[in-house]
């Protein structure tokens, strides 16, 4: 067992640093918006059986085409089995980033040298923006994962040749493929570039490297099948339309181009990092004496963030699978170091490690609720109650898709969005049960819908109030 998982003990204290890390009071409500929906997915796809066509709530996403449904599946299992709570889906959400570190480790360990795979996993972990990314449910740590395990097992393929790892080079790339589709096209061909820079095409003559493409593409192709069988096949072409014609090559309608923008995000994100790839120019006799194989994690790097680079529409996260590989490249400083020098490193972080556990559970840090705290303050004591289902949000008083992602995955209720001009009180008695009304406005509302209410809270700080609208319910809250 020790053979497979590790060369050395020394990543454990790795491992055991990412748990402290990602899963520290683990139970305190909160996601960025994404989470929330990545989570109701996965909880309604139990609840409602809607594990093929993804599901939100009757007002948003009431059938969900912006990714595919295998990381919602997968969650709705792991729900299935532990629960729905914030605790199960930080939980869901932090074992992805424990995958993760783990691979990195095994990638580093062979490939740079013994050893080297402790400091590849710190490098991943001084990165904030992966901590802060692992912390909720999300497709980019998965998609990282997947591509990681494809590339490990290449490489394994090229140089033991053993059956199972071109298939599992299939599987991982079928499986990214199914996380968000476009970015694990970069696969094949960071592999094709790998293979011409290494003078290794005659691998290419084998049919086994064909197979694993084939089989991955495959994978993907199982989604639009089943669509198919049961008449759902639109979310497909939807999907197709919306990130391949409307991201990839449209831009979201963005209207120029800016192929700076992802290297200023890398500066701000992993400063230390880029410094640390560039005094790898000046260890030359060190890298020249590593393994080639290493050299697929820069070429992956490179085609990748050119790819990016060169699309219109950017988010900061989208770079996240590129974070391994800086990581393992990073770790090449220390490969020189000296068994004393690298045992003092491991007792340093396994002590911070050891005091970050202890001064979580005994100062407050984290344990406060800090994003969206109006909205679960409000609604703590709606859970009593199976009483809520359509929540209105007038006049703009909250962000949108953080209101109708929260409420899905919490209360399984629906969102609607009103202004004065476009809501009657007909429609007010229908659809709504509650309300988040900015404090300066309510009188005005009460005026003109004849409200009768009851206020559940208010932020003054904020000048939000939440309030339950009597004339619809039929559950009072205390």
């Amino acid at each position: 067992m020790k053979k497979f998982l590790f060369k050395d003990y020394s990543y454990l204290i790795v491992l055991f640093l990412g748990a402290v890390v990602f899963l520290q009071n683990a139970s305190v409500p909160g996601f960025f918006h994404d989470g929330y929906l990545y989570a109701a997915l996965g909880k309604n796809a139990v609840i409602d059986g809607r594990w093929l066509v993804p599901y939100l709530s009757d007002t948003s996403y009431p059938h969900f085409a912006e990714h595919p449904p295998f990381l919602f599946m997968v969650e709705g299992l792991f729900f299935a089995l532990f629960g729905d709570g914030f605790l199960q889906a930080r939980l869901f959400s932090g074992l992805w980033g424990l995958l993760l570190l783990f691979m990195v480790g095994k990638f580093a360990n062979r490939y740079i040298a013994n050893g080297m795979g402790f400091f590849a996993g710190v490098s991943l972990l001084l990165m904030p923006f992966f901590i802060k990314k692992v912390r909720f449910p999300n497709l980019d740590i998965p998609l990282a994962f997947f591509i990681l395990c494809s590339c490990y097992a290449f490489l394994r393929a090229l140089e033991d040749r053993r059956w199972f790892y071109w298939p599992l080079c299939g599987l991982s790339f079928g499986c990214a493929l199914l996380m968000k589709g476009p970015p694990g096209l970069f696969l094949p061909l960071a592999f094709l570039i790998y293979l011409l820079i290494e003078k290794k095409l005659d691998i290419l003559k084998q049919f086994k490297p064909w197979l694993s493409l084939i089989s991955g593409f495959g994978i993907f192709l199982l989604w639009p099948a089943l669509l198919y069988m049961n008449g759902e096949l639109q979310i497909f072409w939807n999907w197709w339309a919306r990130q391949i014609t409307g991201t990839v090559i449209q831009g979201r309608e963005t209207q120029t181009l800016n192929v700076f923008t992802y290297f200023y995000d890398l500066l701000e994100i992993m400063p230390l990092h880029l410094i640390g790839l560039l005094c790898l120019l000046k260890i030359r006799r060190t890298l020249q004496s590593l393994n080639r194989s290493y050299f697929l994690a820069l070429v992956f790097a490179v085609i990748y963030f050119v790819g990016l680079s060169l699309m219109k529409f950017k988010y900061s996260h989208y770079l996240i699978p590129i974070f391994p590989f800086v990581a393992i490249l990073t770790s090449i400083l220390f490969k020189d170091l000296s068994d004393k020098g690298r045992t003092r490193f491991h007792a340093v972080f396994l002590s911070i490690g050891l005091l970050f556990l202890a001064a979580s559970y005994v100062l407050p840090f984290g344990k406060k609720i800090k994003r969206d705290k109006f909205l679960i303050e409000s609604t703590q004591q709606l859970l009593k109650f199976d009483a809520v289902k359509n929540v209105c949000l007038f006049n703009d008083s909250y962000a949108y898709w953080a209101a109708a992602n929260y409420f899905a995955y919490v209360h399984r209720a629906n969102l609607r969005s009103y202004t004065k001009e476009n809501m009657t009180a007909d429609e007010l008695k229908i659809n709504c049960d509650a309300a988040i009304v900015r404090i300066a406005e309510l009188q005005s509302l009460k005026e003109q819908y004849d409200l009768s209410y009851q206020e559940v809270h208010q932020d003054n700080e904020q000048g939000l109030i939440f309030i339950t609208l009597w004339n619809n319910r039929t559950i009072p809250i205390p």
